[in-house]
């Protein structure tokens, strides 16, 4: 019999779908439940048919995995900022690496051995910057995250993943904000970032048009919080992720700046960078190892933000270029570079399709390419100019297996294979995954992809 929208069955998890849930079949058909966790048996009610699978909901865990724990989050049914606190950990890192396996064999046909996923040391409250929702609601404005599947605020006290001095800002936020409800409807987003050491906190309000309101909140939070160094507020249309064109420095100063490692780095309100920062050494450390470099190489660093990883590695290369098309962010490279005083690196400002087939019609050529896309992975022009240069080695750095993948897929097609690929845990308790992958030429690889 079908299966209908309503129906309750009871089903066995047999598999790990790509979001994390678990996977099982009726009546042959392939069932996905969000929540379950690999070997459960399940009473689930369909919330979704289509034609080749569907999607249910638990309705109680008739036999539960070892691995299922009490989730510690008073909104956690609600919100949709993480979706593995119900899992221990050591079964977070399978599923996660079972996902890697089964992404690569599925989308880019590689089957090959996955190494145990980098442990996080940090597993809770790790999490240097936020992004929030806001939204006027009845009793006032609602700041928080989405709800699962929706756009409705989920407004929290607390979370497990935010780092403590991004919490205490929030609770100092939201009343001053409350204040002004009525004003502040332009208001759409709150993004916070805390420094690794905890020390210096950073806010920008993101609104539709300017709100003169958030100059007195500014002012009033710097005299309340001793951390917060500045306060920005972005307006316009979003060209840049959640953000917009026109920024605005309310209150503090322009200067933001925070360690990575051995590396010092000043940071714009919308730079990209790690938001973890107790990882970010190990995820660079692996880069470095995968690059190869013995001090002569030319190394092409693509969506090079803030100059992270380029400066990272400079040390090891006879010269790095980056690339990047957020012009503030290539701007804080420059300096970055002058701060750690590397002279070697040279930044770029501008799209990665198109500044890469430029570079390489003026001669020059990369021994190695560094790719560290946004989670929607890299246009198809910057992938066949990376093959076009014809780099010893390719390393991809993802927070999302899908598009890597599938990216992965295309640069084989131009002659690359798969030698290794290795998960770090920068998102613990949430579904993102983070990976380095080394791609060789051909020619040049040491091994075929292959089961190990």
């Amino acid at each position: 019999m079908a299966l209908q929208i309503g129906d309750i069955v009871v089903i066995e998890i047999s598999g790990v779908a790509s979001d994390t849930g678990g996977v099982g079949r009726v009546d042959g058909q392939a069932v996905f439940v969000a929540g379950a966790l690999p070997s459960e048996l399940l009473e689930v009610q369909i919330t979704r048919v289509k034609k080749r699978f569907a999607e249910a909901e638990i309705v109680r865990v008739l036999a539960p995995s070892h691995a299922r724990i009490p989730p510690q989050c008073p909104v956690y049914a609600e919100c949709g900022g993480c979706s593995l606190l119900h899992c221990a950990y050591f079964m977070q890192l399978a599923v996660k690496r079972q996902i890697c396996k089964q992404s690569l064999l599925r989308i880019s046909g590689v089957d090959m051995k996955v190494p145990g996923i980098v442990r996080t040391i940090k597993p809770f409250h790790y999490r240097d910057r936020a992004i929030f929702h806001v939204h006027q609601g009845d009793l006032g404005l609602e700041i928080g995250f989405y709800n699962r599947k929706t756009h409705r605020v989920c407004s929290f006290d607390s979370c497990l993943l935010l780092r403590q001095p991004i919490l205490e800002l929030l609770s100092q936020l939201k009343p001053l904000l409350n204040r002004q409800a009525t004003a502040l409807t332009g208001l759409r987003h709150v993004m916070i970032r805390c420094s690794s050491d905890g020390q210096q906190l950073l806010l920008a309000f993101l609104v539709e048009q300017p709100l003169p309101e958030l100059r007195a909140v500014a002012s009033c939070l710097c005299m309340m919080e001793p951390r917060l160094t500045a306060v920005w507020q972005c307006s316009g249309p979003a060209v840049y992720g959640a953000y917009g064109s026109n920024w605005q420095l309310l209150a503090g100063t322009e200067a933001f700046e925070d360690s990575i490692g051995r590396l010092r780095l000043q940071i714009s309100p919308a730079s990209f960078l790690q938001v973890n920062s107790h990882m970010t050494p190990f995820l660079y450390h692996i880069v470095e190892e995968f690059s190869q470099l013995s001090g002569r190489e030319t190394v092409i660093d693509l969506y090079s933000g803030v100059g992270g990883i380029a400066l990272y590695l400079a040390g090891r290369a006879a010269q790095i270029i980056g690339v990047e098309s957020y012009s503030p962010a290539v701007e804080a490279a420059v300096r970055n570079a002058r701060l750690n005083q590397v002279t070697n690196c040279r930044f770029i400002s501008g799209l990665s399709e198109e500044v890469l087939p430029r570079l390489l019609a003026d001669g020059l050529r990369a021994d190695v390419i560094v790719l560290d896309p946004p989670r929607a992975g890299c246009d198809m022009r910057v992938l066949q100019a990376a093959a076009a240069a014809a780099p010893q080695r390719i390393v991809y750095v993802s927070c999302d297996v899908g598009t890597l993948t599938r990216d992965i897929k295309r640069l084989r097609e131009f002659g690359y294979v798969v030698e290794r690929l290795e998960p770090v845990d920068m998102f613990s308790q949430t579904a993102h995954i983070e990976c380095v992958c080394l791609l060789a030429a051909v020619e040049l690889a040491g091994q075929t992809e292959h089961s190990i």
